[in-house]
């Protein structure tokens, strides 16, 4: 009998950490499905980047990091924008302003996206330099598998003219 109760105490110390050891476990955390993408323009030594995570939560915002980078000597002055657009239409203008890069360099601006409240699927992150290049990425807002492919037809984009 007390060998019996030595061999059941044993069992039990030895299950015990392996019932308590699942139970302690931190949730894993999933990293974000992050992305870079990086268009050279055609005219060489020039490019424009964008990073982020490729998925949204609709209702808030999120954070991607723009690079516009030249490695040409001569000042390169453009009108840029950064547009949020989905399959039909403009949904947000990000951006607009000047680029005004001395020489060989680049430089850097933060894009903080506003995803819309209740939308679920995929909308597309644009840089544009009218005339130049137009890039553009596709988020998902809400439901990564609603990206449809395809649908974006982006030359009316690079043909808007400048506004100055």
């Amino acid at each position: 009998m007390k060998k019996k109760i030595i061999v059941i105490s044993l069992v039990g110390i030895l299950l015990l950490p392996a019932l308590l050891i699942p139970g302690c476990r931190k949730t894993p955390v999933v990293a974000p499905d992050t992305f870079t993408s990086t268009y050279n323009l055609a005219e060489g030594g020039r490019s424009i980047s964008i990073s982020g995570d490729s998925e949204g939560v609709p209702g808030e915002r999120s954070q991607y990091m723009l690079n516009i980078n030249t490695n040409k000597s001569e000042p390169w002055h453009d009108e840029y924008s950064v547009e949020l657009i989905n399959k039909d239409s403009l949904v947000q203008e990000i951006y607009r302003g000047q680029l005004d890069l001395p020489g060989a360099g680049g430089m850097q601006q933060p894009i903080t996206v506003s995803f819309p409240e209740g939308f679920v699927g995929a909308l597309r992150l644009c840089v544009i330099i009218p005339q130049r290049a137009c890039t553009a990425v596709t988020l998902s807002a809400g439901e990564k598998d609603a990206i449809p492919t395809g649908w974006y037809d982006l030359s009316y984009l690079y043909n808007q003219k400048a506004s100055s």
